[in-house]
């Protein structure tokens, strides 16, 4: 089960995580 678009996805939503953190210690 390692499809490289599932894979893709987990990536995505990682970074739109790690970017959501950002914005909330900004403000």
């Amino acid at each position: 089960m390692d499809d490289p678009s599932t894979k893709q996805t987990l990536i995505r939503l990682l970074q739109r995580l790690m970017i959501d953190r950002e914005m909330q210690q900004n403000v």
